[in-house]
């Protein structure tokens, strides 16, 4: 079945969802993503922020990165 995401970023943003598998989604977003932003996109695809990443289907996690991908979410890089 097709996705529709790219597939380097989805395989980098699994292995962030799944960090910590005893964490919830919404804790593993934090340290790629802005808090208020994950919680946005978690709410856009649907997906109960108290779910850990094995709990939750493809189709969702998908949804889930793409609704990570709008311009608004994406965490702007540390300043140096």
């Amino acid at each position: 079945a097709e996705l529709g995401v790219d597939e380097s970023g989805f395989l980098a943003f699994l292995k962030t969802i799944f960090a910590q598998k005893r964490k919830t989604l919404s804790n593993n977003l934090k340290s790629a993503y802005d808090k208020g932003a994950a919680a946005a996109a978690l709410a856009a695809a649907e997906v109960d922020p108290s779910a850990r990443a094995a709990s939750i289907s493809l189709e969702q996690m998908a949804g889930l990165y793409r609704a990570l991908q709008r311009p608004a979410v994406m965490r702007a890089e540390p300043a140096e």
